[in-house]
């Protein structure tokens, strides 16, 4: 997972649309849970979801990164706690729980982690999770290229896909340039890919409703479940 480039993730993803997420986030929320007040982050990263959306609720986050725990804490001055969502348990409840970015991807146990998730929500309350490709989606042998620049500082990122099983793997270079130096790392991601029967069903055991949104907030889709009033 994320490890040496941590401290790029927010350069990298500089053209990301939080803002624009974070309004989506919240419609959907209040659509079905009007007088949401408290929201949960999980694997919120470097917290700019998180802080978009402490306008609209009282927001806390959760990652399994200590590196993204402070820098989202740094970042919102929330609540951010150190977690895995295949087994996560805060001892509290919210009016919404959301997964954003794809995080749900990397799940070792999809069931585990909605069933994690959902045990966090009120009564009523919402889960949103945005899912990662499914199998027919994902293309193997694709090689992506990635620039980015700021303050002196340029990041060049090839990735190359391939598939072991029912899990994409990306292997990810990362050149990244100073006027003084210039640094070359590699790190490999594995994410699985779930099926929308599967996310359905994980939904369903953890005794949530099930809804696929399209688009979704980046045009990923949502997978919109919630609990029993």
């Amino acid at each position: 997972m994320f490890e040496r480039s941590v401290e790029l993730y927010d350069l990298i993803y500089s053209d990301k649309d939080y803002e624009g997420e974070a309004t989506w986030i919240r419609d959907a929320v209040r659509k079905r849970c009007p007088n949401a007040r408290t929201l949960l982050d999980v694997a919120c990263g470097t917290g700019r979801h998180l802080a978009a959306l402490q306008i609209s609720f009282a927001s806390e986050g959760v990652d399994s990164s200590p590196e993204f725990v402070n820098l989202a804490r740094e970042r919102t001055g929330a609540p951010v706690h150190q977690g895995d969502m295949d087994c996560l348990d805060l001892g509290k409840q919210f009016d919404a729980v959301i997964c954003m970015f794809s995080s749900i991807g990397y799940s070792t146990n999809l069931n585990d982690a909605i069933f994690s998730m959902a045990r966090h929500l009120y009564p009523g309350g919402v889960l949103i999770v945005e899912p990662w490709f499914t199998a027919d989606q994902w293309m193997t042998g694709s090689l992506q290229v990635l620039v980015r620049e700021a303050d002196g500082l340029r990041v060049i990122r090839m990735s190359s896909s391939s598939v072991e099983g029912s899990v994409s793997v990306m292997e990810m270079h990362h050149l990244v340039g100073t006027p003084s130096t210039i640094e070359h790392f590699v790190e490999t991601h594995r994410m699985t890919l779930f099926s929308f029967d599967e996310y359905e069903s994980a939904f369903r055991r953890a005794g949530l409703s099930y809804e696929l949104a399209q688009p979704g907030p980046s045009g990923r889709g949502a997978l919109i479940g919630q609990t029993p009033k």
